[in-house]
């Protein structure tokens, strides 16, 4: 299985439509207002934390996973092949840690450096399970207006997010819905081979409302170099605000497979 900061797949979970009545004359402001407004507004408020059901699929292999985060900055990710827990990553309380279970060497893992750190990070402060973008803009991250950009669907915004420590990511939005439709980064396809990082379209597909918010259920990675779709990110479950304790996110915990429901899947 590739090794890549698996917690980064729960993040693109979001963003719903509003029409708006003249979308080229929008600027920064306006265009960030009406995709707070599009995808539930102040509700991204109500969740301090969440449970994520994933099933995540690449070309060679399918596994399950569970993440778990909150907003004051705890998150764990826990990959399953079958019934069994090979692979793990969070950040506790004592520090972002990774675990995983070698055949012959058996379980390995600790606290890890700085730069996977901040990539576990970005789970929680990306726009996704916890902030919208413009909440992720108020809490210190740049945001600027590439510009308009076609598509065979129509008109979409260019924005850029820059967070603090220096990662960027392109967000598309839809000019007639304020919905975002894809987002744009670079990373490492295989980092145990090379580490070289290209650039990777994820694409947002299934739209679902859950508790007023507005969620995709999939999500598509495609090297935008090549055309090659990369691997499938499927919702199975969604819990919003799980009794959780600061022991939930310690790495020799092993949670099962959470099973919850998604009964409240309504319209605002």
């Amino acid at each position: 299985m590739r090794q890549r900061i698996l917690a980064t797949c729960v993040l693109p979970f979001l963003f719903g439509g509003l029409g708006a009545p003249d979308a080229s004359a929008a600027d920064l402001d306006t265009i960030l207002d009406r995709n707070h407004e599009a995808h539930g507004g102040d509700a991204y408020r109500r969740i301090d934390s969440a449970r994520v059901e994933l099933l995540i699929a690449e070309s060679t292999y399918e596994v399950r996973g569970t993440y778990l985060g909150t907003r004051e900055g705890l998150m764990r990710m826990d990959i399953y092949a079958g019934p069994n827990r090979v692979y793990a990553e969070g950040i506790s309380a004592e520090c972002a840690w990774s675990w995983s279970l070698n055949a012959l060497s058996g379980e390995q893992g600790g606290c890890v450096d700085e730069t996977k750190a901040a990539a576990l990070k970005h789970s929680i402060e990306l726009p996704g399970l916890f902030y919208p973008l413009k909440d992720v803009r108020d809490r210190g991250a740049e945001i600027e207006l590439i510009g308009s950009v076609g598509t065979a669907s129509g008109p979409e915004w260019q924005l850029r997010l820059t967070l603090e420590d220096g990662f960027t990511q392109d967000y598309f939005i839809d000019q007639a819905s304020y919905q975002v439709t894809r987002t744009r980064d670079f990373r490492a396809v295989e980092p145990t081979a090379d580490g070289n990082e290209v650039l990777i379209e994820t694409r947002f597909e299934s739209p679902v409302w859950i508790e007023r918010v507005l969620r995709f259920e999939r999500q598509v990675n495609v090297n935008v170099n090549t055309g090659e779709e990369l691997g499938t990110t499927t919702v199975l479950a969604l819990e919003f605000n799980p009794e959780v304790s600061v022991d939930s996110f310690e790495r020799v915990r092993r949670p099962g497979i959470p099973r919850v429901s998604n009964e409240d899947r309504t319209n605002p």
